[in-house]
């Protein structure tokens, strides 16, 4: 447990200390830890059945503002999940590109945004014993608040789309889920 704060403490001041301005030229830091609770349904040729999900997602990324107010950017998640039905866990790492655009001129204390993302990777699951492809799109909205020119607090609203499917195989797990973030 205190690795675990120290970790939150340590990613909270990298978050917060990082660049926020939204012109061109400027780089936007930034990323989230998460502790998600979900269900999914699991299908193939064999089994169909409903499963619970709890997994940890850390998501750091990194963005360049192409022209003002608009950045595009990498995001990277390590995700650890675990399914308490059929205790077994399984883990992926992803990445790939983003595009978030803020509404409102940078003159303004507050801000509103729109994110999507898409990003590919691999994973290992334990009770197949096998790597499965990930496949992962996000749409983010959300509001910024700028406590000065290098730092926000933000709040969005999320949907995640992900989809895992087994190399060579008809395995596949597909699960959505709504989430909001501070």
């Amino acid at each position: 447990m205190k690795n675990l704060t120290l970790f939150i403490y340590s990613f909270l001041f990298f978050y917060l200390t990082s660049n926020a301005q939204i012109d061109k030229g400027f780089w936007i830091q930034g990323g989230n830890v998460a502790l998600v609770f979900d269900n999914s349904k699991i299908t193939s040729s064999s089994s169909n059945y409903d499963t619970k999900e709890y997994y940890l997602v850390i998501n750091p990324n990194v963005g360049y503002f192409i022209i003002d107010r608009l950045a595009i950017g990498t995001s990277l998640n390590i995700e650890l999940h675990y399914f308490p039905v059929e205790d077994y866990s399984s883990y992926g790492i992803d990445i790939g590109p983003f595009i978030r655009y803020y509404y409102l001129n940078h003159n303004k204390p507050y801000n509103f945004f729109s994110q999507i993302g898409y990003n590919y990777g691999i994973g290992l699951d334990e009770k197949f014993e096998k790597w499965v492809d990930v496949n992962k799109i996000t749409i983010n909205n959300g509001f910024s608040y700028f406590l000065n020119e290098s730092v926000a607090i933000e709040a969005s609203i999320n949907y995640h789309h992900r989809k895992f499917e087994e190399t060579n195989s008809d395995f596949k797990s597909i699960s959505n889920n709504f989430n909001l973030s501070i």
